[in-house]
Order: C-alpha cells, then sequence, then structure tokens
C-alpha cells in the first residue's frame, strides 16, 4: 500500500511538474506561431505538455486556457468566408480553439484584449451520456452556427462553428488547445470558404550581395519562406565560381522561428571582384526553397552577384569631441568589418600641438560590421 501511495504520488508530482513549465517551444507562444496555408493540410504530429495563460474571450464564462496549445498564423489574401476543421487522429480527443484578429497588434495582445476575438468553441463531450457530436473534428463549416459555443455538450451545444468572414489584408491566429492531454495529434485543414490565406506571390529569389567578406553572400528572397525546406549545406544554391563553391547556408531568424525572408551563403574562399549568377537547384534534401504552401523556388531561378573591387574606406567624420575628451568616435562612409579592428588602438594615431596615446579601439557592431569605432585615449 505504501509503494502504490508512493508511485501515485510521484506520478501527480511529475505531471504537476511537467505542466508547470510554460509554453515555450516555437509554435506553442502567439509571437512563434507556426505559418499555414490554405491549400495544405497541417498536420501536427507532436504535443508538448506545458502551461500557458488563458487568453482574453467573450460569449463564455469557461477560462479558455493556452495550456498545451499551439498557435498558428495566416493573412487574408480575398475577402470572404473562412472554413476549416481540427481532426483528432483518437476520436476521443478534446480539442478547444479560438480564433483571433490581430492586425496592427502585438500578438500577445489576445491574453488581455477580448474584442480581438472572432470564433469561439469549447465544445466537449465530457460525462454526457448522449453527446449530439463527437469530440472530433471541430472548426468552422458550412452547416455550423453562431460565432461562439462554450464548453459541455449540451444538445443545442456544436463543436461547429459558422464559417466567419475574413478582410483581406488583415492577419488572423488560430489557437488549439489540447484540452485532454492527448499526445496523438491531429490534422488542421482549411476548406469550404470563399476567402483566400493562400499567397498569390510564387516563390523566387530577389537579389543577392556581398560586403567586406566576399566568402558571404546574402540572399534576398521575395517573400517568406519555410526555414526546414533549406538545406544547411548550401545544396540549394549554385555559382558560377570556378574553384570555389557553397559550403553552408543559414536562414535569417530561423532560430526559434519557422519562416525566414533571407538567407546567408558562406563561400569556401573569398570570391574574387567579378560578376557572377546565383541559381536556385534541388538540394541535398531533393528540394528548392519552399513557401507556406510547399510551392518551391524554380530550378535554376537565377539572380545576379556583383563583388567589387576592394577600396579603402576613408572616414567620414568625427563625432565633436568636448573638452579634455577621453573618448573620439570616428564615423566611416561604409561599414568597417569588426575583426580588422585591433583591440589596443594601434590602427590610430593622433597629432597635434600635444602628445596624445591612444590605448584602445572598439566598433558598435551588429553581424561582424560597424560603421563607427570609438577610440579610447590615454
Amino acid at each position: 500500500m505504501n509503494k502504490l501511495t508512493l508511485l501515485v504520488f510521484l506520478s501527480i508530482f511529475s505531471t504537476t511538474h511537467l505542466l508547470a513549465q510554460p509554453c515555450s517551444l516555437p509554435g506553442m507562444t502567439p509571437s512563434s506561431a507556426i505559418p499555414v496555408c490554405g491549400t495544405t493540410p497541417f498536420v501536427q504530429p507532436v504535443l508538448a505538455n506545458c502551461s500557458g495563460q488563458p487568453v482574453a474571450i467573450r460569449g463564455c464564462t469557461d477560462v479558455a486556457t493556452s495550456d498545451r496549445a499551439f498557435w498558428y498564423k495566416f493573412t487574408c489574401y480575398q475577402t470572404g468566408t473562412l472554413g476549416f476543421t481540427i481532426r483528432g487522429v483518437d476520436v476521443n480527443d478534446d480539442y478547444d480553439w479560438c480564433l483571433f484578429d490581430i492586425t496592427g497588434r502585438n500578438p500577445n495582445d489576445v491574453f488581455t484584449n477580448n474584442t480581438l476575438q472572432v470564433s469561439l468553441n469549447l465544445y466537449g463531450v465530457g460525462s454526457e451520456p448522449s453527446p449530439p457530436f463527437p469530440q472530433t473534428p471541430t472548426g468552422c463549416t458550412p452547416a455550423g452556427s453562431g460565432d461562439v459555443h462554450c464548453s459541455g455538450a449540451a444538445s443545442s451545444n456544436s463543436p461547429f462553428n459558422r464559417m466567419p468572414t475574413i478582410t483581406a489584408g488583415r492577419e488572423y491566429l488560430l489557437m488549439v488547445n489540447n484540452f485532454t492531454v492527448s499526445t496523438q495529434g491531429y490534422t488542421l485543414s482549411f476548406a469550404g470558404g470563399t476567402a483566400s490565406i493562400t499567397d498569390p506571390v510564387l516563390p523566387r529569389l530577389s537579389r543577392a550581395n556581398s560586403a567586406c567578406d566576399t566568402r558571404i553572400v546574402k540572399v534576398k528572397l521575395n517573400k517568406k519562406m519555410k526555414c526546414n525546406s533549406l538545406a544547411a549545406d548550401g545544396s540549394d544554391f549554385s555559382i558560377n565560381a570556378p574553384g570555389n563553391s557553397i559550403t553552408s547556408a543559414t536562414g535569417v531568424r530561423c532560430s526559434g522561428g519557422f519562416d525566414m525572408d533571407s538567407v546567408v551563403l558562406t563561400m569556401a574562399n573569398p570570391l574574387p571582384a567579378g560578376s557572377y549568377m546565383l541559381k536556385a537547384r534541388n538540394g541535398i534534401d531533393n528540394n528548392t526553397l519552399l513557401d507556406y504552401c510547399d510551392r518551391n523556388v524554380p530550378v535554376n531561378d537565377s539572380i545576379p552577384l556583383v563583388i567589387l573591387p576592394l577600396a579603402p574606406t576613408p572616414m567620414d567624420s568625427l563625432s565633436r569631441p568636448g573638452c579634455a575628451p577621453s573618448t573620439l568616435s570616428l564615423v566611416f562612409s561604409k561599414p568597417i568589418l569588426c575583426s580588422s579592428i585591433a583591440a589596443n588602438g594601434s590602427d590610430f594615431t593622433v597629432t597635434g600641438p600635444t602628445s596624445v596615446a591612444v590605448i584602445a579601439a572598439s566598433g558598435s557592431c551588429t553581424g561582424g560590421l560597424t560603421s563607427s569605432i570609438l577610440v579610447q585615449l590615454g
């Protein structure tokens, strides 16, 4: 009996401890929402047990928690009605959800501002012996009714809301809460409405440039694309630089996120001055870069890359010093490689009516570059 009691206690403690962990994984907070597309069903195979804040809702006295919730974001490209379904793998799984309009707002405002709510459904069978509907599926459908359904499975309740009207140019968040702590997952599909949440712009490469360190090439995309479609070895790209090759690729803001609008390529060797063509190709992952709808950048889509001859960068100006200054701020017309600044200040001398020693120098560096250098005087 004591052993059994201990096991039950440890189990309860473990579950409570896990739930006490705040939801922080990518996709489990409003600001890290997963981008979705209207033409491709999204499968959520992995669910996590974590705690989140209640969201601000109206129309129900229930608490709408964001515990164990995943968040999805999309933009409306054509005004109309929005239809979607959330279908659990296990028919006994209960998924609550809320749709928000966050246009021009901080995504976290969903926790404090209930006017952002567009549609809400908290339907659940619970202990009801003869529920009108099963737990799953749920969503907004042509046969659905109302914009709010609270918890419970009374005869008048339903897991299906009517399809709300969404407006072109506005941004939306959909929270899906794993109420029954399922581990089976679900599929989110968009269908049945007249609105479009599919970006009509097809994915392409936009432009490329390189600054001082010509081993680094920055590629701008014409829209946001999936981070997980980028091969880390850079094999999604080719360049006509004989004797040189692309060795790696990194998506900008992909750490902790799902989408990118820029890629940083690293070359094996610095590129000499000249004109090059950068092309898209199928990488080691068997695809080029993909947008939210899994549409690919066309193979051989190309953009020019011009590497200019290196030239000295003159100092542009000196910030006006005060009386008996201990530092001087030097401003340059072009970015300077921070790695080229000698920390002891030996790159600089000061001449004048009295002897002045330079003892240190540092840049205000971002991405390894700076446009100003602070020189410390001794």
